[in-house]
């Protein structure tokens, strides 16, 4: 309904293709080990770097390409929902509706900031982990199976990393908004707080419920800290595992890739993971825009959009005056 199809097919087709071009310096290192090296021919050597040279330059202008559709995105859906979603708070205050301020318009530039951010670059580049899957089970089945491990533990820890973190982070994005909401009424009547002598306990009062906000998210970032680390380690052992065990499979006589895609491999496997390891680093940013989200669905479902009243005629501009 709001649009954003289009913008999200766009920037999985771009990262299809910058997902492939990241495997270039792999390609490329492979050459420079089994041909420049042994051929010690330095036209291949200048070739083959002024190819990789060409190939990271479209990569990072395609990652440009589909960063810039994801802030189109954002903006796309501001000027889709602004309109509605200011006009929802005015019917709000005109109706004294309780608990709805100003707070949904900043529910609106956290969800217009999470469309462009890393974190959204991330989900969008989830779905293609499994091509670098493919590419590890093609290189080797054990090694392969071994990445599907990797990848289940790192789902289990997004798991338990939002079954951690979400409560006290929803909490502190609350306490948070009652802390804001707090000062700005307070600010609002500054002169009767300042000839009654209230000023103390204002500061004391909001310092209170500032507290408790700085309390939960400490809380929730030393949980969301913990689990990315833990997915970093898990990523970085897992490259390190497939390294060892392709090495032990080239001991034994079954793996017939040779020293090169056995690294090959290993690197495929951290690529694999990167894309969980990176959302679970931005965790904090996905459950603030969806508990954005949330706020601003309550809002839309409780006031609905007003209907159009009757047409009128444009007006005339006569004027009459009688028995003036």
């Amino acid at each position: 309904a709001l649009g954003l199809k289009p913008f999200f097919r766009r920037a999985l087709f771009f990262s299809i293709f910058t997902n492939i071009l990241v495997i270039a310096p792999m390609i490329y290192m492979l050459e420079v080990y089994d041909r420049v090296v042994n051929s010690t021919s330095l036209l291949t050597l200048g070739m083959e770097t002024l190819l990789i040279l060409a190939l990271l330059v479209m990569m990072e202008a395609l990652e440009w390409v589909r960063g810039s559709i994801l802030h189109h995105a954002g903006l796309h859906f501001d000027k889709a929902t602004g309109e509605r979603i200011f006009n929802s708070v005015f019917e709000a205050h005109l109706r004294r509706v309780p608990g709805v301020n100003s707070q949904a318009l900043n529910d609106l530039r956290t969800l217009r900031d999470f469309i462009s951010s890393p974190a959204m670059l991330a989900v969008v580049d989830a779905p293609l982990a499994l091509f670098y899957l493919v590419g590890i089970f093609y290189i080797s089945p054990q090694m392969g199976w071994l990445s599907v491990v990797g990848a289940v533990i790192q789902i289990a820890l997004t798991w338990f990393n939002e079954r951690s973190t979400q409560p006290p982070l929803s909490a502190a994005n609350r306490a948070a908004i009652e802390a804001q909401n707090y000062a700005s009424n307070s600010l609002r009547n500054a002169q009767v707080i300042e000839a009654m002598g209230m000023q103390r306990n204002i500061h004391s009062r909001w310092m209170k419920k500032q507290q408790e906000f700085l309390a939960l998210q400490a809380q929730a970032s030393d949980k969301a800290g913990a689990f990315s680390a833990s997915s970093r380690f898990v990523q970085l052992t897992l490259a390190s595992l497939l390294l060892g065990l392709g090495c032990w499979l080239m001991i034994l006589g079954k793996f017939s890739g040779g020293g090169g895609l056995m690294i090959v491999g290993s690197a495929l496997g951290g690529k694999a993971l990167a894309p969980i390891a990176q959302i679970i680093g931005q965790w904090k940013n996905v459950v603030s825009a969806r508990d954005a989200w949330r706020r601003l669905d309550h809002l839309l479902s409780a006031i609905p959009a007003r209907e159009p009243g009757m047409p009128l005629p444009p007006p005339s501009g006569l004027l009459t005056v009688e028995n003036v």
